[in-house]
């Protein structure tokens, strides 16, 4: 009987020398569950002869079920638990349903803000914003005052100021869709103004708005033509805008039209910009 010799990882087995290399590598082959590295999962219990084997070919998915995937149950309950917390925050932020629309004013409308509080409150907090004659080109409105609009004060100039316009129809399109078309003649603008760069954008652009809403084809404009070719000046139309003004204006304008709602929003911006253009302009 050929001699023999214990195995170092299971001492209850015997391996014969008679090409014992071989022998061995077959033993540990089989004997693979019992090597000395530990897998890292609690509770396994298995064990490997080569900590890469343990890493590269045991730590799967498949080898721990139980340890990657939750239960069904727990899943369930997880999801019923979201959802009961995505309800409760849905209807504690919900919008509160809109108020009745009020018959137009001969002035201007009351604020939404004050709308709601008491009138000796409202009284208190009601603040109009200062007319934008007294205000500086590079001094924006209050902060505090900016969820009270009033309409924009008269000025002294060639032509009638623009007073508060009427409320539009109640349940009309939304602010979005009723500026579009404002904001498509007044972008151009803005475009050929920032080529042509004339001395009084202000009331260049609010006549180019007003010829739009006379009907006047925008490839005909002769006082504000399209521009066949780029400002070729050292100032660039970000400082031209800023030191003419007219980004505030034109600003405050789009708020008077997204409170106020006119029922010809492009006639009344042209008058408000021709209006204003004495100020700073002369």
């Amino acid at each position: 009987m050929p001699p023999s010799h214990r195995c170092t990882l299971c001492p209850q087995s015997r391996i014969t020398q008679c090409n014992s290399e071989l022998n061995m590598k077959s033993h540990l082959g089989a004997m693979h569950n019992m090597g000395p590295y530990e897998c890292l999962v609690t509770g396994c219990g298995r064990r490997t002869n080569r900590e890469d084997r343990n890493e590269k070919n045991h730590m799967r998915p498949s080898d721990h079920p139980a340890q990657w995937h939750r239960p069904q149950a727990l899943a369930n309950a997880l999801t019923r638990e979201a959802s009961a917390c995505r309800q409760a925050f849905v209807a504690a932020h919900a919008l509160p349903p809109p108020a009745a629309a009020q018959a137009p004013a001969a002035a201007a409308l009351p604020s939404p803000v004050a709308a709601q509080v008491p009138p000796a409150a409202a009284q208190v907090s009601a603040v109009d914003m200062p007319p934008l004659a007294g205000l500086a080109v590079s001094t924006p409105p209050a902060a505090a005052q900016a969820h009270v609009i009033a309409a924009p004060a008269p000025v002294a100039g060639p032509s009638t100021p623009p007073t508060a316009p009427a409320q539009g129809p109640s349940g009309g399109a939304p602010t979005r869709a009723y500026l579009n078309p404002v904001a498509l003649h007044m972008m151009e603008g803005l475009k050929r103004l920032s080529v042509i760069r004339p001395d009084n954008p202000r009331k260049m652009l609010g006549e180019y708005l007003l010829r739009r809403h006379a009907g006047q084809p925008d490839d005909q404009d002769n006082i504000l033509p399209r521009a066949a070719q780029s400002y070729t000046g050292g100032e660039s139309w970000r400082e031209y805008y800023h030191r003419t003004g007219i980004a505030l204006y034109l600003v405050e304008g789009n708020r008077y039209l997204a409170h106020y709602k006119p029922q010809e929003p492009l006639k009344w911006l042209g008058q408000y910009l021709v209006t204003h253009s004495a100020e700073h302009e002369g």
